[in-house]
């Protein structure tokens, strides 16, 4: 057992039925906590939520378990005031490694948190840095009150994801963090050590991080799926007349965080 994972307290079989009870949180989950009471400070999401996850993923890592499904719904927030813990739940997702370290799985992460693995390594694969860059995704929910791809599809998700990705957040603690846990190369994903070492300084690591992307290349926008074509836009002009024809998908596209480094990329006085 472990103070950062949801313990079970009773298991068995009823009706044919196999069942388990786990404990009632009445803080409910983060999604819960940021639907009611708005997104979470970068203090809070330091002193409280990073802390606690990574304890908790590092014992499920170092029993060989990657948990493959870490997102705001299955972080549970128990006790009050300055005594807070988050616990890992909803363990049913838990698969346990090969001997080379990896998770082979039919098993489907929630899209909106899920890193496309099976791009990069031709099967269903879950290494245990897949929790860590989930866990980065879900950070910025917290903090943004968004979802990093929200809109795009599977494929669409693994081509922005082969490249350089460039986290839009204000605050240049958290922009470090997430750029060390958003990364493609699961070799560079920060880990344990490296958000302690974040936790106990707020900036970097140490570790090298990848780029956030090279002046001078100004790479085109995704928009979307348009009458069964991908449709690509070069500037803001065509990024405005893209969103007056297809309002729609144009409300999920400005929220993305792609768009944001588009716009900016072409805007300096937005930053």
């Amino acid at each position: 057992s472990h103070d950062n994972i949801m313990p079970v307290v009773d298991s068995g079989r009823e009706l044919g039925m196999y069942y388990e009870v786990y404990p009632y949180y009445e803080g409910g989950t983060l999604e819960d906590y940021i639907e009611h009471n708005g997104t979470l400070s970068v203090d809070y999401i330091k002193k409280y939520v990073v802390p606690s996850v990574n304890e908790g993923l590092h014992y499920l890592h170092m029993n060989n378990i990657v948990h493959c499904d870490i997102k705001p719904a299955n972080l549970y927030l128990d006790g009050h005031g300055d005594d807070i813990r988050i616990v890992i739940g909803d363990l049913g997702s838990c698969r346990v490694m090969d001997s080379d370290g990896m998770v082979r799985s039919t098993l489907e992460s929630t899209v909106n948190y899920s890193v496309p693995v099976e791009e990069f390594y031709g099967v269903k694969t879950f290494p245990k840095e897949y929790d860590y860059a989930a866990l980065g995704i879900t950070l910025y929910r917290l903090y943004t009150g968004s979802h990093l791809m929200e809109g795009l599809s599977l494929d669409e998700r693994a081509r922005m994801w082969n490249r350089s990705l460039a986290v839009p957040v204000d605050d240049v603690r958290l922009k470090n963090l997430l750029s060390g846990l958003i990364n493609k190369d699961f070799k560079s994903v920060w880990g344990y050590e490296e958000l302690k070492r974040w936790g106990d300084s707020g900036w970097n690591s140490g570790k090298k991080r990848r780029p956030v992307g090279r002046k001078g290349i100004k790479a085109p926008l995704v928009f979307g799926t348009v009458n069964g074509e991908l449709l690509k836009v070069t500037t803001i002009h065509e990024l405005v007349e893209a969103c007056k024809s297809n309002w729609t998908l144009a409300a999920t596209v400005i929220k993305r965080y792609d768009t944001l480094q588009f716009i900016r990329q072409r805007d300096v006085s937005l930053y």
